[in-house]
């Protein structure tokens, strides 16, 4: 099937983002607010050791926003694997949960799986720049993408100071 052939850690990073969406439905906005983010006191004291896996895999609830970033999670997150290998992949991962978890626990901030999702862009459009990539219906070069992305950003939030 088409879900076996993605690559192990993509797979199973799509896969926590669906389940912890999932979860985010069931258990309504305030409950899984309450569960599912970030809270450094609860990570350290409670050793709620999941919650920055959960912050970083929750992309909110369903909507053509989540649809475009579980798409991205899945092109880059594929992308970097492929070319990094699996446990580069995992490292790197583990690295950006780890400085995301810290930053995002600085700036009071529950939730950071967009910010994964650009880590990867920008890791892909520095060891790669001139390879070309498909966003939307144009390919562009890896360079471009990260301001492509901020355009769209900035369209999809209807002012410029949302970029």
């Amino acid at each position: 099937t088409k879900y076996k052939s993605i690559l192990p850690l993509t797979r199973i990073y799509i896969t926590m983002v669906g389940i912890v969406t999932l979860l985010g439905l069931i258990l309504g906005d305030e409950l899984s607010q309450g569960l599912l983010a970030l809270d450094p006191i609860r990570v350290m004291y409670g050793l709620e050791l999941w919650r920055p896996f959960t912050a970083a895999c929750f992309l909110g609830p369903p909507s053509i926003g989540w649809l475009m970033n579980a798409y991205y999670l899945f092109e880059y997150g594929s992308s970097l694997e492929r070319a990094f290998g699996t446990a580069q992949h995992l490292l790197f991962l583990l690295l950006q949960i780890g400085f995301l978890s810290v930053f995002s626990a600085f700036f009071a901030q529950p939730f950071f799986a967009q910010s994964v999702i650009t880590s990867m862009l920008h890791v892909l459009s520095r060891s790669m720049p001139n390879q070309k990539v498909k966003w939307l219906i144009f390919t562009v070069p890896y360079w471009t993408l990260p301001y492509g992305l901020m355009a769209s950003d900035v369209l999809q939030a209807g002012n410029a100071a949302a970029a």
